[in-house]
């Protein structure tokens, strides 16, 4: 599969957003790498507004945190 449905990317949003201080870079990565699948675009208009402050807030501060932002916003 070389896609994503909105509810797959909730569920993954929510376990990264769980992930311990010392996995943050691969949560991040994890997640710049996610909006990079065919279809996130589209998709991402379908998380939440909380789950999208959620995640911008996760990453702000990363090296990778603008794409991430910029993807989310």
């Amino acid at each position: 599969k070389d896609s994503i449905d909105a509810d797959l990317l909730s569920e993954l949003l929510e376990a990264l957003l769980g992930f311990s201080a010392d996995q943050v870079d691969f949560a991040v990565e994890f997640v710049a790498a996610l909006t990079r699948v065919p279809r996130f675009a589209m998709v991402s208009m379908f998380i939440t507004a909380k789950e999208k402050e959620q995640v911008v807030a996760f990453a702000a501060g990363h090296i990778r945190g603008d794409e991430i932002v910029a993807a989310f916003t």
